[in-house]
């Protein structure tokens, strides 16, 4: 992609030369040199380092008109420009930086892509119209009018497009970088870059591929980043011996149990009916392979499961008394139904690190029930008492008052705790 960009850049070079010879033979100017708008380049290009806001550094080899050059770096560049109403404009673009480059490119496609809007030719091809996005009802949709130099290059240029360092300190910070989405994978889709990008943060060692213009990565920090296997060494769960017999049953995809027949010398008849000692198959490195307990095939597992029935009992409401207790309650507040529930598996609290012994944990709680709006609050408690329980009610009695200045005027519940003299 790089060499597209610096071959477009060179086709507009040239015809500008054909307009104007100062161009070859004089340094650009950082605050007059112009910026092509061009659909046909991958990024954008600039010559100037003080474009970007933010920079990575690369070393892509491009060929050039007659020798070749060598783009060194990518990033976001913020330029300048003046919307039709006369607001100024600063845009985050993704290009590259050729310092030899005596021109900048601007890529509409990509600055498109990244921050959405579109591009039009208006005027019967005398102007490009940009329509930038639209953030909110708000904020006034800016349009960008770039003007066609139909008598000469018949280039749509702009010009005066470079901010000053106050500038760049100032709106810099607010603009979004253009590398986030595109990760440095200057060929691959956005998934590709999206890969890149994360094992980048992963520690990944790269280098950059002149030929396929993308990033090889090395893969020996890849061990560290998944889950181990269970055969490996690292594992203390299984011993040796069980480790071995769980590869081989992978390597052979006979049962363990046969791996383990295989490992033994076993007695057999000959040809010619006689009783023979047949030698081993497979020879284990740990002689206890054989005999060692047998460990668990995840995949063996899976393959054998079956459905179970969970013993679940359904019962069908009847219609007559569906919310039949709440018929008359027309206001929040008016019935509130409660009730309690167990868990097995103690739970842990929000706070501390989970160190708390099992009878501090969580092992239950109360549930509250609004029947006119429906709406539910659930409490969670270390005790199933009356104290715990009375706190909930008053949490519960908190919120709703909180919520819609309501104040509740019956409860219902069944027996247990709610029967106790505290409650």
């Amino acid at each position: 992609m790089a060499q597209h960009t610096v071959s477009r850049y060179n086709s507009h070079r040239a015809s500008l030369l054909l307009e104007s010879s100062s161009i070859a033979h004089s340094t650009p100017d950082f605050e007059e040199c112009p910026a092509v708008w061009d659909t046909g380049a991958s990024y954008g290009l600039t010559p100037f380092a003080s474009d970007f806001i933010d920079y990575k550094e690369v070393n892509i080899p491009v060929q050039d008109i007659a020798h070749t050059n060598t783009v060194v770096g990518i990033g976001t560049v913020m330029w300048k420009f003046e919307a039709s109403d006369g607001t100024l404009l600063y845009l985050p673009l993704l290009c590259y930086h050729l310092p030899t480059a005596d021109i900048r490119l601007l890529s509409p496609q990509t600055y498109h892509q990244l921050h959405g809007g579109e591009s039009r030719l208006v005027e019967q091809g005398s102007w490009i119209v940009m329509d930038l996005p639209d953030l909110g009802p708000h904020h006034p949709r800016h349009k960008i009018s770039i003007p066609i130099d139909k008598r000469g290059t018949n280039l749509p240029m702009l010009y005066r497009v470079s901010c000053d360092q106050k500038e760049q300190d100032t709106i810099g910070p607010n603009l979004r970088s253009a590398l986030a989405r595109h990760a440095l994978d200057f060929k691959g889709s956005w998934e590709e870059a999206q890969t890149a990008f994360a094992r980048k943060q992963f520690g990944m060692s790269r280098s950059w591929n002149t030929d396929r213009e993308e990033f090889d990565f090395e893969f020996k920090t890849t061990q560290a980043l998944f889950c181990p296997c269970v055969g490996d060494d690292a594992n203390k769960n299984l011993s040796g011996p069980q480790r071995e017999l769980l590869l081989w049953h992978w390597r052979t995809g006979c049962s363990m149990r046969r791996v383990q027949q295989l490992m033994v010398e076993h007695e057999g008849i000959s040809s010619n009916d006689e009783s023979v000692i047949f030698p081993q198959v497979i020879k284990p490195k740990f002689k206890s392979t054989s005999s060692c307990p047998i460990p668990l095939c995840a995949a063996c597992e899976l393959a054998r499961a079956k459905k179970r029935n969970p013993g679940v009992k359904k019962q069908q409401a009847i219609k007559e008394r569906q919310d039949i207790l709440a018929c008359n309650q027309y206001q929040a507040g008016d019935f509130v139904s409660m009730d309690q529930y167990v868990v097995n598996t103690p739970g842990r609290l929000p706070t501390g690190y989970g160190r708390e012994g099992i009878n501090n944990r969580y092992h239950g709680g109360t549930i509250f029930n609004d029947a006119a709006t429906g709406g539910i609050w659930v409490e969670n408690q270390v005790s199933l008492g009356a104290g715990e329980t009375i706190t909930s009610k008053k949490k519960f009695e908190q919120w709703l008052f909180e919520l819609a200045c309501i104040e509740v005027k019956h409860y219902c519940s069944d027996n247990g705790v709610f029967d106790s003299e505290l409650f």
